[in-house]
């Protein structure tokens, strides 16, 4: 099974982005892995490269959370950018639809249910409004155009202060990807 696994670089003026520390734990052998920037505008784009590039059969986007305090599952997709915070290329939505489609929602085509009683981690009903669920959504949108090939899932991980280590986030991730690929 190919995988691919993005995460996002620094944004807000931080230094680090949890979910690209990750990232780079992940073992290189075994997956694909792409850092995509923190960009409404970019971001799937490049992941889209990649994807017809690799042709995957999962992609996992990683995301960090900041008001998280566990790893979370993200159930589905909101067809809209609103967020209190600016991207990384200064661009800022107040409601604006992530694209022209009728779907209010899009749903992960993981078993979340099944992965959250495996792997004791939490799930969340949407990936919010910022960039991360921007690309969650133009994610599952294009699987859908593609007659959903790919299991896609998203996850977002919590601050390092709110959680006990690095390590331990990249194991439990891989936990969550072991599981998925067992199915």
């Amino acid at each position: 099974m190919r995988v691919l696994i993005s995460a996002f670089e620094p944004f807000c003026n931080r230094k680090i982005n949890n979910s690209e520390e990750v990232l780079n734990k992940l073992d290189l052998c075994k997956y694909n892995k792409i850092l995509l920037p923190v960009s409404y505008n970019r971001s799937f784009n490049i992941l889209k490269e990649e994807i017809n590039k690799i042709k995957p059969d999962l992609v996992i986007c990683l995301g960090e959370a900041i008001n998280r305090i566990e790893i979370c599952l993200e159930r589905r997709a909101i067809n809209l950018r609103k967020a209190s915070i600016c991207d990384n290329d200064n661009v800022y939505f107040d409601g604006l639809k992530v694209n022209d489609c009728e779907d209010e929602f899009l749903y992960s085509n993981l078993n979340i249910d099944k992965l959250v009683l495996k792997t004791n981690v939490a799930d969340s009903m949407d990936a919010g409004m910022f960039v991360c669920n921007s690309l969650f959504y133009e994610l599952l949108d294009y699987n859908r155009e593609l007659n959903n090939p790919m299991l896609c899932g998203f996850i977002h991980i919590p601050r390092i202060e709110k959680y006990k280590s690095i390590d331990e986030m990249k194991e439990k991730i891989e936990l969550i990807i072991k599981n998925i690929m067992e199915e």
